[in-house]
């Protein structure tokens, strides 16, 4: 460079020169090292500057100040004091004025607490979606004294909030949240239920005399709702959502615990055979009434609760008499706290010092979604109401998706074949096979997907293990089409062989799925085992549009399912 130099500087013009010279060689030598040293100090990132400016690291001259006189040390000097002042000034401004520019290290996702999760499923009972617990000579069975059941609660909108046929006022009409009832409408009974967006609570001999109801606020809106029900011994209960009493009655006077066992506590076989009366069940209604005793799948699916539960405090005491702030952290534990359900790890345990656990039936699932505090690192597009957000929340909580720059997800964008196999492949655990797939694979990679394509690992995964096989081009080789989107047909297949779910058509096909339609098996299976619903129509079952794509949204909630299932 000086050679270069010299060529157009002329010998009069010495003093340019040694400035050039010199500012280069005190870029190189200071400056960069000086902003490093800044950046760093500050925890900061220059590239993103250079990248703009088009810095490029390159062999620069190095001055020799013996070279120099004393005038032009002395100017090299002030340059050099100068421009590291300059640079100092300018990393403070970026670290304190602009600190968006300070990069954030990827932290350890924190362990979120979780709900319980009671699907909208089409199976057609509510045996299997429910958690049951022991009531028999322990201290669950309250109702000597005055009792208070308190707990959150969110029904993701467009969720069934249907109400049976018949129905009356009483607590047994709608969608059982709590069931401590006793067969045949005894006057020990007692439940919690949900009705047209209101909360309903009462007790026997006759529960469409003794029932209360919450008026002025719906908590079926896709929000959390607290919810305390108290009552006393004295026969007067009170409900309050959100902190504020909604509703305030009579109901049975004096004692209501459990005194049985009582005759006709279990319905028969075949799929009804266990004893029900000793058990507080959450979810459904406690004896599976209709379905067990007359066989009536619809009345039995509107008969149970389908949303979330999260922190279930019962107590031995009516702890609110008067409106009162909303809890912002899970219930804590005190002298009348008879049992605490988290949910947090996957269980109905108790978190008191003198458990008494649950038992969760097959089809209930925990999902990271829990009223307070936040419950994953949300995608700035999938708010908390979205229908999609717990089983985003948990999937991205678990590595398994990562969205798009921006922090954001696209629920309702289309999934293609290949990022439908990426979501299998992560979620069904197949990268922790040892050996790999991909390392005793038997079969050819696709012609359209050749080694380093895109989701090739991925997709050779599923074939390697016999989840796909891709689309037959006679007289060669299978393809597998990784741009085209998927249907829900596709997926339903993808899934039942991803996770081993049992063929199973014995719930019924949806209208639009019949026997011998395209993945009518895969379809039905998944129906059956309580992972998609279909879509309500305005009468009559549900259809499932097996031809439509399927978007992002969709996909999370049915692989979280099936996962949790599965």
């Amino acid at each position: 460079m000086k050679s270069f130099l010299h060529i157009f500087i002329k010998p009069k013009n010495k003093n340019l020169f040694i400035i050039v010279v010199s500012f280069v060689d005190i870029f190189k030598n200071v400056c960069l090292p000086l902003i490093k040293y800044s950046y760093n100090l500050f925890s900061l990132d220059l590239s993103f500057i250079f990248t703009k400016l088009n810095l490029v690291c390159m062999p620069m001259p190095t001055i020799n100040f013996k070279n120099f006189c004393r005038k032009q040390k002395a100017f090299y000097t002030k340059i050099l004091t100068l421009v590291s002042v300059l640079v100092i000034l300018f990393a403070t401004y970026l670290a304190i004025i602009n600190p968006s520019s300070i990069p954030v290290e990827a932290a350890t996702l924190p362990a979120f607490g979780k709900a319980v999760y009671f699907p909208n499923s089409a199976f057609p009972t509510g045996y299997q979606r429910r958690i049951e617990f022991p009531i028999a000579g322990n201290k669950l069975n309250i109702g000597a004294t005055d009792f208070t059941i308190e707990f959150w609660m969110k029904v993701p909108s467009g969720v069934h909030n249907h109400t049976l046929p018949m129905a009356g006022p009483g607590w047994v009409w709608g969608n059982i949240i709590l069931d401590r009832g006793i067969y045949s409408n005894h006057p020990k009974d007692f439940g919690i239920s949900l009705y047209n967006g209101n909360i309903r609570f009462g007790t026997g001999p006759n529960p469409d005399a003794y029932t209360i109801e919450t008026s002025g606020v719906n908590v079926a809106d896709g929000n959390w709702h607290h919810v305390a029900v108290v009552r006393t011994l004295s026969g007067q209960a009170r409900i309050y959502v959100d902190g504020i009493q909604r509703a305030s009655g009579s109901v049975l006077v004096g004692d209501i615990s459990y005194a049985g066992p009582y005759a006709g506590g279990y319905i028969n076989p075949p799929d009804c055979n266990e004893d029900k009366d000793p058990y507080m069940v959450l979810g459904a209604e406690k004896y599976d009434y209709f379905w067990c005793s007359i066989g009536d799948s619809w009345y039995a699916l509107d008969n149970a609760y389908s949303g979330y539960l999260d922190d279930l405090r019962i107590s031995n005491v009516a702890r609110y008499n008067s409106n009162f702030t909303v809890p912002t952290a899970p219930h804590p534990e005190d002298s009348n706290t008879v049992a605490i359900y988290r949910f947090d790890d996957n269980t109905a345990n108790d978190a008191t010092s003198s458990p008494v656990n649950g038992t969760v039936k097959a089809r209930v699932t925990f999902v990271r979604d829990v009223p307070y505090g936040p419950d994953c690192v949300a995608f700035a597009d999938v708010p908390s109401t979205n229908n999609f957000y717990s089983y985003i929340c948990s999937l991205r909580h678990d590595g398994i998706v990562d969205g798009y720059p921006g922090n954001v997800y696209k629920p309702n964008n289309f999934v293609t074949r290949g990022e439908m196999a990426k979501f299998i492949f992560l979620s069904s655990n197949l990268f922790n096979i040892d050996p790999k797939p991909l390392e005793t694979c038997a079969y050819p990679n696709f012609p359209d997907v050749p080694v380093g394509a895109p989701f090739y690992k991925e997709i050779m995964s599923l074939r390697c293990t016999n989840i796909v096989s891709g689309y037959p081009q006679p007289p060669g080789p299978n393809i597998y089409k990784p741009n085209d989107f998927a249907t829900r047909g596709e997926m339903a297949k993808f899934i039942k062989n991803a996770f081993g779910i049992p063929t199973n058509t014995t719930c019924g096909n949806f209208p639009d799925v019949p026997d011998g339609a395209p993945f009518y098996q895969e379809i039905t299976s998944l129906k059956c085992a309580g992972i998609v619903s279909g879509y309500p129509q305005s009468s009559g079952p549900n259809i499932y549009k097996p031809n439509n794509n399927v978007t992002r949204g969709e996909m999370a909630k049915f692989i979280e399912i099936a996962r949790n299932l599965y």
